[in-house]
């Protein structure tokens, strides 16, 4: 895996639209597993190990700490 223009949008973070953001780059013989990896939903496990998220009343507490 490589990443691709991490430097530049670094140190130029205002060329990131123009480039296409920072872009990983893998082996084509790699090319699945990345789709998989990429399609999955983590939002709710990095709420629950973190305690982020809404509130019931719909606030982001978080935010304010």
């Amino acid at each position: 895996m490589a990443l691709a223009d991490e430097y530049t949008i670094g140190m130029q973070w205002f060329y990131s639209n123009a480039l296409g953001g920072v872009q990983v780059q893998i082996p084509e013989s790699q090319k699945d597993r990345a789709i998989e990896v990429l399609l999955q939903d983590y939002s709710k496990s990095l709420e629950e190990d973190k305690g982020i998220g809404q509130t019931a009343d719909g606030t982001l507490p978080w935010l304010w700490n």
